[in-house]
């Protein structure tokens, strides 16, 4: 090739020749042992010399750099693979990494995309790392397969990253990270499986942006705590996360799920569901859970500080709910309590036809704001209900005693309550003659 100048234009030698697609910048921040693929012989073999620059065939003791386009057939090992350029590598065989460091093993960057086909397979004895400080992409479709130590998607800054399992099973022994002082996105979709060994951390460290999506009957198992964000008072420093949960799809923690500061959780018809120890789920001050599914913590219960907003259907909190948060059902939507008890959390209702369900559950010290025409509270026990305007305190009674007194907060248009029963118990709503 002709001379190689410097990022000044300055000559730099005329005899210098580097790999296909590889500048000088890279070339000269590896080791001179590694091997870079060109793709110069048999389509597919990476056990073919010819499709090495200048090398022999990796070893599983050798470091190897994919700066072009390349496809994978049959099996290949090396002890750390980059796919570092512009360049799709797709992958229809074995790749196998050795090195074990969580900080790097197999890397996905610098606007690279790695395909892995069905029936694929990527084991990854050390970290997996997408969009390190810079773009990468990675896609698992159908009966591909990847393991993993550790994982890291959109590490560092500039560091963007995009993994989807579409179908695909991904295994990590330890920790992912979606979103780690860059951006990234996990995407499990079309019944693919994704599970950790311990946490899942989405949009951790400052400046940190992750997205979580759920989708299609797939579903992400977390081995220890599932954490959106961070807190402010972090020694991590403030993150943002996202996360969404659709129908038939599920997210399972083993020990809780902390949505923090200024993040959301969205769910769309599909559930969380808590393990058998400390199971609970944290609603930080600022942050949401909203939608409607399934919220199944009944080990740890769920503590709102934040904001839990029933909307688009019923939301089944399958857990003690307390804390100073406020629970907002929106019209024609019900919130499901079926824990011990709603403590101290307010109810807002938001939107005419909203329903509070406690036919499982009782309210311990609770405030309805905003209770109008065409809402309700459905509550077992009940055969009375009787309104002081003076202080705003609805008294239900049961057979010849006071089941519970709620404070009724903001507007309402009616002091005179309607009491009907049903077989989850009484129905609690305003008279539609006031």
């Amino acid at each position: 090739m002709g001379s190689v100048t410097t990022q000044k234009g300055e000559p730099m030698s005329s005899n210098i020749v580097l790999p296909p697609s590889v500048p000088l910048e890279l070339y000269d921040a590896l080791p001179k042992s590694t091997l870079f693929f060109d793709g110069l012989g048999q389509a597919g073999n990476w056990a073919d010399a010819q499709n090495w620059w200048h090398g022999p065939v990796p070893i599983t003791t050798s470091l190897v750099v994919v700066p072009t386009n390349a496809v994978l057939n049959g099996s290949f090992t090396a002890q750390t693979v980059m796919l570092l350029g512009n360049e799709l590598v797709t992958v229809n065989g074995d790749l196998t990494t050795m090195n074990t460091n969580v900080c790097e093993s197999f890397m996905v960057c610098d606007d690279a995309d790695a395909v892995f086909n069905p029936g694929a397979v990527l084991n990854v004895a050390g970290a997996m790392i997408v969009g390190n400080d810079d773009l990468g992409t990675l896609l698992a479709t159908g009966t591909a397969t990847l393991t993993s130590l550790d994982a890291k998607i959109g590490r560092l800054d500039g560091g963007i990253g995009h993994v989807t399992i579409d179908g695909a099973h991904w295994t990590d022994t330890t920790s992912i990270a979606v979103g780690i002082n860059g951006t990234g996105t996990l995407t499990i979709t079309d019944g693919g499986q994704v599970s950790s060994g311990t946490d899942v951390d989405i949009g951790c460290f400052s400046g940190s942006s992750g997205a979580l999506t759920v989708a299609h009957s797939s579903t992400l198992n977390v081995g220890s705590s599932l954490n959106l964000g961070s807190g402010p008072n972090s020694a991590m420093g403030a993150g943002t996360a996202t996360v969404s949960v659709d129908a038939t799809s599920a997210i399972n923690f083993a020990a809780g799920l902390t949505i923090n500061t200024g993040d959301s959780l969205s769910l769309a018809g599909g559930s969380l569901t808590g393990g058998t120890y400390a199971s609970s789920v944290r609603i930080a001050t600022g942050s949401t859970l909203s939608g409607f599914g399934a919220v199944n913590a009944a080990n740890g219960g769920i503590v709102d500080a934040g904001t839990i907003v029933a909307s688009g259907g019923t939301l089944l909190l399958n857990a003690a709910v307390s804390g100073a948060g406020m629970l907002q059902i929106a019209a024609n939507s019900t919130a499901d309590i079926t824990g011990a008890e709603l403590g101290n959390v307010g109810v807002v209702f938001s939107g005419q036809g909203a329903t509070l369900d406690l036919s499982h559950g009782l309210i311990d010290h609770g405030t309805l704001q905003d209770f109008g025409l065409g809402d309700s509270i459905v509550m077992p026990g009940i055969n009375g209900a009787a309104f002081n305007p003076n202080n705003d305190v609805l008294t239900l009674t049961g057979p010849g005693h006071v089941v519970d007194k709620l404070h009724v907060a903001g507007t309402y248009q009616s002091t005179s309550f309607t009491l009907s029963q049903s077989s989850a118990g009484a129905v609690i709503g305003f008279n539609p003659g006031h």
